[in-house]
């Protein structure tokens, strides 16, 4: 009797050791120090992209009807980065002092992509969507978080007749406090977490892995 207790306790350590293990906490650089601007810029000198890309992989793999959502997400740390890289890719210079007050404020940047229709054809323009709205949930869904600000801009598609369609698209910001308090709310204590893009015909849900979290330094 003793041996199977003993066998249980290991048995329960075992899988909270485990589980610990797993737990994985979402660290954002903020704010930025010197040191990490450098680390930054140079990493964007190397051709590399910060941040996380994420599409819609059902819509992306036909060659027809739309596109899907897809989105690019930003920290302070990956718009500096980036705007290192896009300065490499057209041969610029780019240091330090290029850094701009807009890319250090405390906010995680969202930028949410139309769902475009593929073809010029009026079946793909029927399928395709606009966005309306963004939030963050967490993984159980009990918490959602609105943004601090949202704002839409234009991608237009010609249709086969030449008429011009306009989808909206937005860039959306969260304050890097609420993408931690969505994040630390994982019951699974991984850090993952939802971004819950609304569109005018549908709703489409990207989900912030475990391993995404270190793509958003």
């Amino acid at each position: 009797m003793k041996r199977i207790i003993y066998s249980l306790i290991v048995t329960i350590l075992l899988f909270f050791n485990v589980f610990l293990c797993q737990a994985q906490e979402l660290k954002i650089k903020y704010p930025l120090t010197n040191d990490d601007m450098e680390e930054a810029i140079n990493l964007g000198f190397e051709r590399k992209r910060c941040g996380i890309y994420l599409k819609d992989q059902w819509k992306s793999w036909c060659g027809w009807g739309s596109s899907g959502f897809s989105l690019w997400i930003l920290t302070p740390y990956g718009r500096v980065c980036n705007a290192a890289y896009e300065a490499q890719r057209k041969y610029l210079n780019f240091s330090r002092k290029d850094v701009t007050e807009e890319m250090l404020l405390p906010y995680v940047l969202i930028i949410v992509y139309p769902d475009m229709p593929k073809r010029a054809a009026i079946d793909d323009f029927e399928r395709a969507q606009g966005l309306e709205h963004v939030v963050l949930a967490d993984t159980k869904k009990t918490l959602i978080i609105h943004p601090s600000a949202l704002e839409l801009f234009d991608q237009e598609k010609k249709m086969e007749n030449g008429t011009v369609v306009i989808y909206k698209g937005a860039y959306v910001e969260f304050t890097i406090e609420d993408v931690l308090r969505v994040s630390r709310k994982d019951f699974r204590k991984k850090g993952e977490f939802f971004i819950k893009v609304i569109g005018t015909k549908s709703e489409k849900e990207f989900k912030i892995k475990k391993k995404h979290l270190q793509h958003l330094k």
